[in-house]
């Protein structure tokens, strides 16, 4: 079973999401999210991968519920933490984007089924949040997360 990891970056009520550059996923929105790298912490692999696809360094602020997903008969665990923006790199090239933008949660749940990566995992992040169930990151034993 593979792990993913990744953040619901948070800023003024809107939530950053991202327009996949792959082949296979091309212009599908997601989060930024993406493969645990081997050595790697959840909360080092959810901050990389914002970083990496949306140049922003963020701080970890509260994990969502876990999920277990099974896409195409494969199964995998997706572990989305809440983030805030710490800083911005301005000359950071966007690793397998097209775009970045803000939407209000509700925008993102307009969004049309199938311009979704994974639409069920996706939209059911945006109901935890809206829901608040957004769990202390001290929930995750023995990780460093700052």
């Amino acid at each position: 079973m593979q792990v993913i990891v990744g953040c619901l970056v948070e800023d003024n009520g809107k939530i950053l999401i991202v327009s996949e550059a792959s082949e296979n996923n091309r212009g599908k929105w997601n989060y930024p999210v993406g493969h645990l790298e081997v050595g790697e912490s959840i909360c080092e692999g959810a901050i990389r991968e914002t970083y990496e696809e949306t140049g922003y360094n963020v701080k970890l602020s509260g994990v969502l519920p876990i999920q277990e997903v099974n896409k195409n008969g494969e199964k995998y665990v997706l572990i989305i933490f809440l983030a805030k923006i710490v800083s911005y790199d301005e000359g950071h090239k966007l690793d397998g984007i097209l775009e970045k933008v803000w939407k209000t949660p509700n925008e993102i749940l307009e969004i049309k089924k199938d311009d979704f990566r994974v639409y069920n995992s996706n939209i059911k992040m945006i109901e935890y949040y809206t829901e608040g169930m957004i769990y202390p990151l001290e929930l995750i034993g023995g990780l460093s997360y700052e």
